[in-house]
């Protein structure tokens, strides 16, 4: 997963037409797109898994959700809305959102 993660975080772009104009449809046949699908594919198979109490928190917390997920958010929503499906990789949300709310509790502890 490392270097279709690193190809991913090193796309320039600075939204979804952006993306587009730069390195071609979502559905496009090269190395970003590949990069891309292998990489949100990786993270919806981590949130489905976390969905399902099939593997703990603390194994899936150690991979780099926020820090993706943000980088991949322009995609994901340009690609919900060009193909009308807002489901997309829900699961990859999921994963992002139950982060961010562990994350918020855990410093509220603290606080």
């Amino acid at each position: 997963m490392t270097e279709p993660w690193l190809k991913v975080w090193n796309l320039k772009f600075a939204d979804y037409d952006d993306f587009k104009k730069k390195y071609g449809s979502y559905l496009s046949e090269n190395s970003e797109n590949a990069a891309i699908l292998s990489v949100l594919n990786s993270f919806v198979v981590m949130g489905f898994l976390l969905q399902k109490k099939l593997v703990d928190y603390e194994i899936v917390r150690q991979l780099p959700i926020v820090m993706t997920w943000n980088k991949v958010k322009p995609i994901v929503d340009g690609v919900r809305k060009e193909f009308g499906s807002p489901a997309m990789y829900e699961e990859f949300e999921y994963l992002y959102n139950e982060v961010k709310k562990r994350e918020q509790k855990l410093q509220q502890s603290k606080a």
